[in-house]
Formats: structure tokens, C-alpha cells, sequence
């Protein structure tokens, strides 16, 4: 005991008695400052083997980043509008949603994922769009790992929720708008995790053990919408791979402190890609595991994705080979690409249908042009595609008899004037037409104007004068027992109201009102200040303009 006082763990202030500061006893107790334990012993959650949750956590992980890559290819190919008020529209949303077999909240997951990894953005056009961004090409060419921890870092972080409280006007909140940003979800998202993390290895606990956890750590603190938040953001962790079958994997324990880590760990868990796809004789192709990067690009651009899982199935269409086509592909190279990834000889079906669709691709072409140049004379044309006075029309020729330029006729028209053509102008029809002019505008339509008699100047001036001298001796009727106010200008009046007010004096007002008529006052004046004047009339506060008073006298 002796060895506690002199350290001054405790105190004693006589022989019986010992006393411990409150701030050893916190540390005795565990900073516990009631009775009952903050952490809570009995756990309902069900025990699954820690090598089944990282299977079924590594197969999430996977199918997540397939997901997202398709859907990538879906945004790609439609480009959604952006809404005037952000967001997505519902139709949209509800489209993509059906591309990638997914309900809506889960979509919506999927595009608050690419957003947070900067996969998608709005493109800011004059008609807005969700467009893919510059990163796509990057992370498609990362290991499955990477790109998942590209994924679920922002998303531990972020304060956007798939799933936010309801607004109070009853209205929708659109995805991608900034009504998903729901400053809690974070915190929120942060305490699951370290729950579930608190549990023992392989624990799968239930919303209802969760949510009452949840709420021993933050009695008080809990948002309103905690209840769907948390089950969102448990549906979320199954989706994204942190936990398997309710429990928390190995490299989700990992992503509460670092994502690289976790994405490393994860690449040890998850399948070598392979670099090998079987080629049916039905137009399909079978990839047994992950394709490497390079083959995932040639099956994007080549065939359309039937199923999904441990081993995807591809289909090569008419429609998917003209796209390959379209991007640059010839036939030869396509078969040869595939042939070197197949594990056996490609396919005749296949090989013809490639081959048949490359012989029709391109036998019409479509171009834009901004006017045209013909001539019966095919040597004058050749003249004129070689002049170097001409080279920035960027004459081309499609025909012996025909040239096109992406300038409009009225500067092919005066270019070739300029080199001593006299070419004329072709109208819609085949027509030689004249030159337009400019076009003509619309005048403004001139606001009607009301006229006045005009009454003889002498009349007005007279009538003036006559209400100028009625307002002056009104002004000067005593009134009231009052004396008579005379006309002052507002430097004068301001003046007198001053000398008034430091003085405490009382006043007489003549004041005009806003139809001109004018009424005399007993005023007690206060203050001056900014071109008014302030004081009282019979005991209530009035304040009056200067350029309204008429005249000051100081009563008495």
C-alpha cells in the first residue's frame, strides 16, 4: 500500500481509509463507467469454416468485377442522359438493370462503385451523358485483385449509399444524383465492419445482432433510416466479397486498414486467368476460369456474354462481328486471333460466318460532308484536286466526275472564284440557283405609343402657379392653436430638427403624404440621420423623410 501512495496510484488521507482517483479507476475498470459491460459476450451468429467464407467471399470478389465490366460495356454502348437535376433517369437505370440481370438496388450499387473509382462520370456536354472516363482502359488492364481493390477502397470511404432515407417530400432519389450522398453511411459503414471484425473468425451474424450492437456502441447516436442503411450496407458486403455467406472474410478484414493489402491478399485467393477459350461448333465459346486481360478485350468486342460463373459462355453474332469490324478488325485477323487462344482448330461455322460477315461489311458507306463539287469535265476536277491554292478545302474524290470538301458551298464557291473557276450553285433538287443573300430577320414589333393632346403651355404654367400659391397659404393657416409653418428647404428643416433634438425640444411639422396632400404635426424629433428623421407624434414612434417635410417650427 505504501509503494501505491508514493507513486500516487491512490491517496490516503488518514489510517483507515484509502481513496483512488477517478483516473486509475477508469484505467482498472477498462474505462468502463458503469456496471455493465460495453462489449457484449453472447453472439447468435452462426459459425461457418473460415476456408468456406473466403471461397464464397473470393467468388463475390470475382463475379463484382465481372459485373462492373459489363456493365461498363452496357453504359459504353447507350450513353445515358444525365438529368437536369442529376442523376440517372429511372427508365435507364431500370434498363441496365435488365442488360446485367440484376435488381435495381444492386445496380445501383454497381454504378455507385464505378463512380467512386472514377469509371464513369458526367461528360458536362450540352446535352449531358454518362459517359465511360480515360481510367477504364487502365483498370481493365489490372489483375482481378487490383481491380477490385480499385472498387472497394473509395467504397469504405465514401459518403454515398446505394440505399438512403426516403426525402420528405415522398419523392424518388435518382442514382448517381447528389441526393445519394448521405454523410452517415460512413460511419455507419466503418462500425459494421469492426463489428463484424470484434466477432470470432467465421461468425455470421444476423441484421437483428448486428443493429443491436450497433446500438450498445451508440445509444444516442443513431441516424434516422439506420435500420435499411444497415441492411444495405450488409447486402453491399456480400456483393462486393468483404464478407462470405454474413461472415467477415480474410482480405475484408484486411480492407478496414488498407485496400492494397486486402487486393493482395485477394490475388493469392483468387484463380491464375487463363489464356484459353473453346470454340463450339454452335457459335459459342467456353472460357474456363477468368480471361487474361488481352482475351477479355477480343470476346468484348467480338461476341455477346450468355452466362456468367466459374466458366463464361460468349457468342459470336452477325452483329457482334460487325462491331469487331467496325473497331478495325480484318477476318484474317480475328480468325488467327482466336484460332491462337482456342485450344483446338476454330470451328467451320464459325470461321464461314466470319468470313461472310467481312465480305458484306463495308460494301456501303456512309460520310458527312459539307458540299460537293461536280463536273461533266473529269480532267478539270483532277485540275482542281492538285491545285495548291485549294489544299485547305481538303478537296476529296469519290467519283471521276464528283469531289467533296467538309467546307460549305459558300466558301467552296468563293474559293474557287478566287482561283478563276466560275462554278454556279446547285440547289436541292439539281437545280442551278442563284446565290442566297443573308438571310432576313423578324423587325421587333414597336410597343404602341399612346398620344397626348398637347394643352397650350401658358394654361399649364398658370395652373402651376395657382396650386403652388393654394399650398402656401394652406401651409400658413394656423392650425391647432398652432403657428404658422413656413415653406423650408430639406438643408433648413434639417437644420432646426437638429438644434430641436439636442435640445429636446418639440416641433411643428408640415409633412406632405404620398398623394401630395399636406398635414402639419406636433413633433418630438430624436434623431437625424441618412435623410430621415425620427421621433414621436402623440407618444408613438414615427420616422418621416426629409424631402417630405414641408416646414419646421420649434413650438414655443
Amino acid at each position: 500500500m505504501a509503494e501505491l501512495v508514493d507513486t500516487g496510484l491512490v491517496a490516503a488521507p488518514d489510517a483507515e481509509h484509502v481513496l483512488v482517483p477517478r483516473e486509475v479507476a477508469l484505467v482498472v475498470r477498462g474505462g468502463r463507467l458503469v456496471d455493465a459491460p460495453l462489449d457484449e459476450t453472447t453472439s447468435t451468429a452462426r459459425t461457418l469454416s473460415p476456408d468456406d467464407v473466403d471461397r464464397a467471399a473470393t467468388a463475390a470478389a470475382t463475379e463484382l468485377v465481372a459485373l462492373v465490366d459489363e456493365l461498363l460495356d452496357h453504359l459504353d454502348e447507350t450513353s445515358p442522359r444525365v438529368l437536369r437535376s442529376g442523376g440517372m433517369a429511372v427508365r435507364d437505370l431500370r434498363s441496365l438493370a435488365g442488360r446485367v440481370d440484376l435488381d435495381e438496388p444492386a445496380t445501383t450499387f454497381l454504378l455507385e462503385l464505378a463512380l467512386g473509382a472514377q469509371l464513369l462520370a458526367d461528360d458536362h456536354a450540352l446535352e449531358p451523358t454518362w459517359r465511360l472516363t480515360s481510367v477504364v482502359d487502365e483498370w481493365r488492364a489490372r489483375s482481378t485483385a487490383d481491380r477490385w481493390a480499385a472498387l472497394a477502397g473509395p467504397w469504405l470511404d465514401s459518403l454515398r449509399a446505394s440505399v438512403v432515407p426516403a426525402p420528405e417530400d415522398g419523392g424518388r432519389v435518382n442514382a448517381l444524383s447528389e441526393g445519394m450522398v448521405w454523410p452517415p453511411v460512413r460511419a455507419l459503414r466503418h462500425e459494421v465492419l469492426d463489428i463484424l471484425a470484434a466477432l470470432p473468425e467465421g461468425s455470421a451474424p444476423d441484421l437483428e445482432e448486428v443493429m443491436r450492437r450497433l446500438r450498445h456502441r451508440r445509444p444516442r447516436r443513431m441516424p434516422h433510416g439506420a435500420d435499411e442503411a444497415v441492411a444495405a450496407l450488409l447486402r453491399e458486403g456480400e456483393q462486393l466479397g468483404v464478407t462470405g455467406r454474413g461472415a467477415l472474410g480474410s482480405f475484408g478484414r484486411l480492407l478496414t486498414t488498407d485496400a492494397a493489402r486486402a487486393g493482395q491478399h485477394l490475388a493469392e485467393l483468387v484463380p491464375e486467368p487463363v489464356d484459353r477459350l473453346l470454340l463450339q461448333a454452335d457459335l459459342t465459346a467456353i472460357v474456363p476460369g477468368t480471361p487474361v486481360p488481352e482475351l477479355a478485350a477480343l470476346l468484348r468486342r467480338s461476341a455477346t456474354l450468355e452466362s456468367r460463373g466459374g466458366a463464361s459462355v460468349h457468342r459470336f453474332t452477325e452483329t457482334s462481328l460487325r462491331a469487331a469490324l467496325d473497331a478495325g478488325w480484318t477476318a484474317d485477323d480475328l480468325l488467327d486471333t482466336l484460332s491462337r487462344y482456342s485450344a483446338g482448330p476454330v470451328p467451320q461455322p464459325l470461321d464461314y460466318l466470319v468470313r461472310d460477315v467481312a465480305r458484306r461489311h463495308g460494301q456501303l458507306l456512309v460520310g458527312a460532308a459539307g458540299s460537293y463539287l461536280r463536273s461533266d469535265d473529269p480532267t478539270h476536277l483532277e485540275a482542281l484536286l492538285t491545285h495548291r491554292e485549294l489544299s485547305h478545302l481538303q478537296l476529296r474524290q469519290l467519283a471521276p466526275t464528283v469531289l467533296v470538301s467538309p467546307v460549305g458551298p459558300t466558301v467552296l464557291l468563293e474559293a474557287l472564284r478566287e482561283v478563276g473557276s466560275a462554278p454556279a450553285l446547285e440547289g436541292p433538287g439539281g437545280v442551278v440557283s442563284s446565290r442566297p443573300g443573308a438571310p432576313r430577320i423578324t423587325p421587333r414589333r414597336a410597343r404602341p405609343v399612346t398620344e397626348i393632346a398637347p394643352e397650350p403651355s401658358d394654361e399649364v404654367v398658370r395652373r402651376l402657379r395657382e396650386g403652388e400659391a393654394r399650398a402656401d397659404r394652406q401651409r400658413a393657416l394656423p392650425h391647432d392653436d398652432g403657428p404658422v409653418i413656413p415653406a423650408l428647404d430639406p438643408a433648413s428643416s434639417a437644420a432646426l430638427l437638429r438644434e430641436a433634438a439636442a435640445d429636446r425640444l418639440p416641433v411643428w411639422l408640415g409633412v406632405t403624404d404620398a398623394v401630395g396632400a399636406t398635414r402639419r404635426l406636433l413633433f418630438h424629433p430624436t434623431s437625424i440621420d441618412g435623410g430621415r428623421v425620427g421621433g414621436e407624434v402623440d407618444a408613438v414612434h414615427q420616422v418621416f423623410s426629409l424631402h417630405r417635410i414641408t416646414g419646421v417650427v420649434i413650438d414655443g
